[in-house]
């Protein structure tokens, strides 16, 4: 279709004016999807915790309330001896201990508490480390009632002078 050269340049004009004007509102379109962010991390650890807690995950809420929930051994005594077993140290401080037969203990300020099943062997090596680490003068016992009537058997065997008894 042929078109008057004084109509081709209007039309041209018409025509770079609605392509600027799309590139402007794709521009800022762009920019706008740039400063929304999309925040598909968790956050922090704590943030994670509390989001899964709130989906009512047990172990989320276990681990935000910060309750220890296994039996443990606890010393007034702040001089620890030395224990000779492989252990790693956690992000809070305290020390966790891999024992035979899958048991495990955390070790933390004059406390040592059993991780896991509660077993009769998994109750001995508590004992046995309790006495190795905080000696026998006056340590308490924590935990639910039945589990610190066997703690308290297996401690007087072991020669432990038991102060104080607690229940979780």
């Amino acid at each position: 279709m042929p078109i008057p050269p004084r109509d081709k340049r209007s039309l041209y004009k018409t025509l770079a004016f609605e392509r600027k004007l799309a590139e402007r509102r794709l521009r800022a379109t762009v920019n706008r999807w740039r400063t929304v962010r999309v925040d598909i991390s968790p956050g922090s650890w704590k943030q994670f915790l509390a989001a899964r807690a709130a989906r009512g995950d047990q172990r989320a809420l276990h681990r935000l309330t910060g309750r220890l929930r296994g039996p443990a051994i606890r010393s007034g005594e702040k001089q620890l001896r030395t224990l000779s077993v492989r252990s790693q140290p956690t992000s809070k401080g305290s020390v966790v201990h891999n024992l035979a037969g899958g048991v495990r203990l955390r070790e933390s300020a004059g406390s040592i508490e059993l991780l896991g099943e509660v077993r009769d062997d998994a109750l001995e090596q508590l004992v046995r480390v309790a006495r190795e680490r905080l000696g026998t003068k006056s340590i308490t016992l924590l935990g639910p009632s039945k589990i610190r009537e066997r703690l308290t058997e297996m401690a007087a065997a072991q020669g432990l002078e038991i102060a104080q008894e607690r229940e979780r």
